[in-house]
């Protein structure tokens, strides 16, 4: 019995390897002869397929894989069975998903004795189909598919993913969707998961306030890190912060740390800013020498020298030089060029930054340490932006000599970055 056993599972197992990697093979049209010949000696091959089976079997157990096996090829038969007995449902017509799962369909997963649950919405009314009829009489006939009932359909389940996700793409509120590391079809308890990188009352009821409250949801506590890297160039918009990134830095030592400058009157000393990191180093007041700030970047984060909107060349790591009068400037990325640079030249090596009693941008500075330009203005969410000059004899686009500060008298002031570095502590690298 058990050798039965045994043989019908592994027959099982090989008919769906094989339809797996043959259909792999047909599909791809630039597939050879040899490479044919390749999967069908593999299957062929005894001591592959013994040792495949002894894996398996010490994982899961005969019994397990005999169910298993079973429950693929019911479950192949059934999927063929929504394709062919019913019209287009309404997931299928709106997705690139190649089954139409009628209404009534929960979802599918595989049970702890490898046998396959089938759910099935306990709205009876649902049911009134004759594919659910068809359905019904299919089940009766198989031995390795369990019903289970539950209250959500597959098809309104992927409708709320689908919102949620064109939700997100816009990004125009990355305070909310940026603490959200994954969204999840969770078939085994038809709900859909959120994650959220910080878990607390307030982000609970911020996502159910700001985004969306059903019962479909559960929000859960993200685990590691499962975010996308994520670039941060000279000139790249911080939208988390409505600034943008001046140039990187890191603290030496050690145990050194990396992260950017921006602009002080952009964060607060200290911040979490979610999907980004925290704010190390900050100086913002009337009688600060700079209007800084330091964000110390969390492990996702990849900084860069190349200005944003290039991949080539980039800033030299070189301590940065004192501003001069006339030298040349120039300002890249931020709201006024998103993917390319404007130019100027320095007016006052020293400025005293006076603001009117509503400034545009911040507060003004008491001490001659900030630079005006020529030719070059700023617009908000500039603030913090690179600011640099050539360097025509080297292979570097340049060197960075200080950030976007705001505007007076309608020109761009910008703070220094050798005062920057010197205060905080930092080197370029």
């Amino acid at each position: 019995m058990k050798t039965k056993k045994r043989l019908s599972a592994l027959i099982a197992l090989i008919l769906v390897i094989a339809l797996s990697v043959s259909g792999a093979v047909i599909s791809n049209v630039q597939a050879s002869a040899y490479d044919i010949f390749f999967y069908e000696d593999l299957l062929r091959d005894e001591e592959y397929l013994a040792a495949m089976w002894e894996e398996l079997i010490e994982e899961f157990g005969e019994e397990y894989l005999n169910n298993y096996g079973q429950a693929l090829i019911e479950q192949g038969e059934l999927l063929s069975l929504f394709a062919n007995s019913s019209p287009i449902s309404r997931f299928a017509a709106q997705s690139d998903d190649e089954t139409a799962y009628p209404d009534f369909f929960g979802g599918f997963y595989y049970a702890d004795d490898g046998n396959l649950v089938l759910q099935i919405v306990e709205d009876t009314s649902l049911r009134s189909c004759i594919q659910y009829n068809i359905t019904r009489d299919f089940l009766s006939e198989t031995s390795n598919i369990i019903v289970e009932y539950v209250e959500f359909s597959y098809n309104d389940l992927r409708a709320v993913m689908d919102y949620l996700v064109e939700q997100i793409i816009p990004d125009d509120r990355p305070d909310v969707f940026d603490n959200i590391s994954g969204i999840g079809l969770d078939e085994m308890n038809n709900g859909i998961e959120i994650h959220l990188l910080v878990y607390n009352e307030e982000e609970v009821a911020r996502f159910r306030n700001e985004i969306l409250d059903s019962p479909m949801i559960t929000l859960v506590q993200s685990v590691g890190e499962s975010r996308r890297t994520r670039n941060i160039n000279p000139g790249s918009r911080v939208n988390e912060i409505g600034a943008t990134a001046g140039f990187r830095a890191e603290t030496g030592g050690c145990s050194s740390s990396q992260g950017f400058v921006t602009a002080g009157h952009a964060v607060r000393d200290g911040q979490t800013i979610p999907n980004v990191g925290r704010v190390n180093r900050f100086r913002f007041h009337n009688n600060s020498r700079v209007d800084a700030a330091w964000i110390e970047t969390q492990s996702h984060i990849n900084l860069t020298n190349h200005l944003v909107g290039t991949s080539f060349g980039g800033l030299s790591t070189q301590a940065p030089v004192r501003p001069t009068a006339n030298m040349i400037v120039r300002v890249t990325g931020g709201v006024s060029s998103p993917n390319g640079s404007r130019q100027g030249t320095v007016r006052n090596a020293s400025y005293v930054f006076i603001c009117p009693p509503r400034p545009i941008g911040c507060c003004g500075f008491r001490n001659p340490d900030q630079v005006s330009t020529n030719n070059l203005t700023a617009q908000r969410g500039d603030s913090g932006g690179i600011v640099w000059t050539p360097m025509p004899l080297t292979n570097a686009d340049g060197t960075a000599i200080g950030i976007v500060l705001g505007i007076s008298e309608g020109r761009l002031i910008f703070s220094r970055a050798d005062l920057i570095l010197n205060y905080f502590g930092l080197t370029r690298f």
